[in-house]
């Protein structure tokens, strides 16, 4: 198993770490814990077109703080729209 994928079973000091390939019963309840890497997008999250951003805020994908901070996209928490302004010099920054 690579050091970014990891599973494991139970929790505290209970927990062990589960082989690559795991094949066996669980009692009702076990947890099991599945650490992977995820899809971290394509390309400088700065570049996104905002529109775009706004759509997966709208969707739930991502929230508000989110866009801003990882994006640099600013939309305004009542009417959901762009702030293009905004967006313009906080990528302005964010990318100096």
């Amino acid at each position: 198993m690579t050091d970014l994928i990891r599973a494991y079973l139970g929790e505290g000091a209970s927990q062990r770490a589960l082989p690559g390939k795991y094949s066996g019963w669980l009692e009702k309840g076990a947890l099991i814990t599945h650490i992977q890497p995820g899809g971290g997008g394509f390309g400088n999250p700065l570049e996104r077109d905002p529109e775009r951003v706004r759509h997966d805020v709208w969707n739930e994908k991502i929230t508000i703080e989110f866009a801003r901070d990882n994006h640099g996209v600013v939309i305004d928490r009542r009417s959901g729209a762009v702030d293009a302004e905004a967006t313009e010099g906080l990528r302005g920054r964010k990318s100096a």
